[in-house]
């Protein structure tokens, strides 16, 4: 196996590790989203019934952008509050130093969306077929010119 080909894996297997998290909390947050009301009210978040539908379409349609590594790097943007607010109200009496933080998953959902800000989708993702594509057209049109 070629060292770009090792390169490749951990951008794919954070994408969709992430996709499969967020897929999963969405669709579960659409399902049931009383349940879920009731949830964030009791962890004090502001207005719980307009932001379940409205965290569950985030994380069902940016799950689904980091599944196929469609513009990667701007499906974690809206994903890095989400986390950040889940790890403030649901896992604050998780964690009382550092190295209990890093061991609530949120928290690793949170490096792993930094991650992909930073490096994008990698070789593996539609972003990078998009940008393969992109460069033959220019390719064409300069021989063509």
């Amino acid at each position: 196996m070629k060292t770009r080909d090792l390169k490749s894996l951990p951008p794919l297997l954070a994408r969709l590790t992430l996709a499969t998290a967020f897929l999963v909390s969405g669709s579960g947050k659409l399902r049931h989203p009383a349940r879920d009301a009731d949830y964030f009210e009791s962890l004090g978040i502001p207005a719980a019934k307009a932001m379940v539908p409205l965290v569950a379409a985030i994380e069902v349609s940016c799950g689904s952008l980091l599944g196929t590594g469609l513009f990667t790097r701007a499906a974690a943007i809206p994903l890095m509050p989400i986390m950040a607010v889940a790890i403030a109200t649901a896992r604050r009496k998780e964690f009382h130093s550092f190295s209990e933080l890093t061991a609530i998953p949120d928290f690793s959902f949170l490096i792993l969306l930094s991650y992909l800000l930073a490096e994008g989708g990698g070789s593996f993702s539609a972003d990078a077929l998009m940008k393969r594509r992109q460069a033959r057209v220019e390719t064409l049109i300069q021989r063509a010119a």
